[in-house]
């Protein structure tokens, strides 16, 4: 399906259109019973509305902005980056913290930038703009998964694992079973 026949067909009026000629056919056809030359005419009327719509559309304007649509830069949530900031400064490593601040950063220059050298209606711009935001957005995905991770890291009890490992390399009942648990440990 070509971008210009994806518009049209998802374009709600488009649907609204059909809808009001396939009643208006129905009713002509069912109230009315005109003879087969009117059927026809009808019939052939139909078909050029229903060819016209496009056209109309792209008349107006409307195709181009649904087949080429302006993305828009994404407003960051706050709150989202507060809670993520504050779930950072909770690690013991600062580089998480400093990898938000430097991708916020960058994120800001590179839209500035965009805005000042290219036309929002430009191709180039709303590539680099939504490349741009889906590798952010991936990066703070990255960033949430770092503390999900961390997180349940640190609730492994180090204590145990040595208490456990010098209990094993004691233990010569079962060689093998002592392996595996060691490996895992």
């Amino acid at each position: 399906m070509t971008s210009w026949t994806k518009a049209v067909v998802s374009y709600p009026p488009t649907w609204i259109a059909a809808v009001l000629l396939g009643a208006t056919i129905w009713l002509v056809l069912t109230v009315l019973d005109p003879p087969a030359v009117f059927v026809i005419i009808l019939i052939v009327l139909t078909v050029i509305a229903a060819a016209a719509w496009p056209f109309t559309m792209s008349a107006t304007g409307t195709l181009a902005k649904l087949q080429f649509e302006i993305p828009r830069v994404e407003e960051i949530d706050p709150v989202e980056i507060a809670t993520l900031r504050g779930e950072l400064d909770a690690l013991a490593d600062t580089q998480p913290t400093e990898q938000l601040d430097a991708l916020l950063s960058k994120r800001q220059s590179l839209i500035n930038v965009l805005q000042r050298r290219l036309d929002a209606g430009e191709l180039t711009y709303a590539r680099y703009l939504s490349t741009s935001q889906q590798v952010f957005s991936s990066a703070l995905d990255n960033l949430h998964e770092l503390t999900v991770a961390y997180e349940s890291i640190s609730t492994i009890d180090e204590t145990y694992i040595d208490r456990r490992l010098a209990e094993l390399t004691g233990d010569d009942s079962d060689v093998e079973s002592a392996a595996r648990e060691r490996a895992t440990l």
